[in-house]
């Protein structure tokens, strides 16, 4: 993932994946996906599936102080 929020897909191209929840990144990534790649879709007769989890948390606090 970049700084900006997005993540590179092969095909696919930028996915911007900041601030989603795990459910919304599942609804965008087989929504992008299934335009690239015929196989991806929901349901028992999908060919291809895919999972997403989360293997590392980090949030950087950035404070602003005028002088």
């Amino acid at each position: 993932m970049t700084r900006e929020g997005f993540v590179l897909i092969p095909q696919v191209g930028q996915v911007y994946v900041a601030n989603l929840t795990l459910d919304q990144l599942r609804d965008v990534l087989y929504s992008r996906l299934g335009r690239a790649y015929s196989g991806v879709t929901r349901g028992p007769g999908s060919k291809i599936r895919f999972t997403v989890s989360v293997a590392n948390v980090r949030v950087n606090q950035v404070y602003w102080r005028e002088r």
